[in-house]
């Protein structure tokens, strides 16, 4: 299996829910043990993570995107702080 050469920048802490913790470390606990799954496997996996439909905000979001409208932001900053990350 090739080696990922990743770089990870700098981030600063963040603060994460007792549910997100808990799967981190299920997932830390199930690489240690190895069981992964190659690059590919969890490409082809992605789909089955991603929502197949959009909830009502989302749909929203879009018909007012498609007619000029909607939220602009400035930055990936002003977003990531808007949705509290």
């Amino acid at each position: 299996m090739q080696d990922l050469q990743l770089q990870i920048p700098a981030t600063d802490e963040v603060e994460v829910d007792a549910a997100t913790l808990a799967a981190i470390d299920r997932g830390v606990e199930a690489a240690d043990k190895g069981r992964t799954v190659s690059l590919e496997e969890a490409r082809n996996m992605i789909p089955q993570w991603i929502s197949k439909s959009p909830n009502a905000t989302t749909v929203k979001a879009i018909r007012a995107a498609g007619q000029g409208k909607g939220k602009r932001l400035t930055s990936a900053g002003t977003l990531f702080k808007g949705l509290g990350i």
